[in-house]
């Protein structure tokens, strides 16, 4: 004959325990999500304006560099103000000035400062780069 267990204690019961998570942290998980999403946004964005920034410094550079190197392989009288376009870049022109400045060892020397500037889509020029260096006043052109 078999034998049968009886007991007296009450069956117990299994229990399941999901684990999941609470609506609390779903929302906090979700809003720091967000928060991530808008700092990489923001640093893309701010990325992007200092690349168009330094793309124009950098094309202002071969300009100025290209206008000097110009002038001195020509001869010009680069210690007279001017200004004029660049007719290789729309947008771009320059503009030379020019302040007398006495030396004692170096005799007449001007100041001379090439502004190059830029004029973007909506019509609002500004300088992107100025270079300022010293040359003598050529004899003759000065009593």
């Amino acid at each position: 004959m078999p034998i049968m267990r009886t007991s007296l204690a009450p069956a117990r019961r299994r229990t399941h325990r999901v684990s999941g998570l609470t609506l609390v942290e779903v929302v906090a998980a979700l809003a720091l999500l967000g928060g991530a999403v808008a700092a990489l946004i923001l640093a893309q964005s701010r990325s992007l304006r200092q690349l168009s920034s330094a793309d124009q410094r950098y094309q202002a550079a071969r300009l100025a560099r290209g206008l000097i190197q110009q002038w001195q392989l020509a001869g010009a009288d680069v210690a007279e103000p001017g200004e004029a376009t660049c007719t290789d870049h729309s947008g771009w022109y320059w503009r030379r000035a020019v302040q007398e400045e006495e030396n004692a060892r170096a005799g007449r020397l001007v100041r001379v400062q090439l502004d190059i500037v830029h004029t973007d889509a909506r019509g609002a020029a500004g300088v992107v780069a100025s270079y300022v260096w010293l040359e003598s006043i050529r004899r003759g052109r000065h009593p």
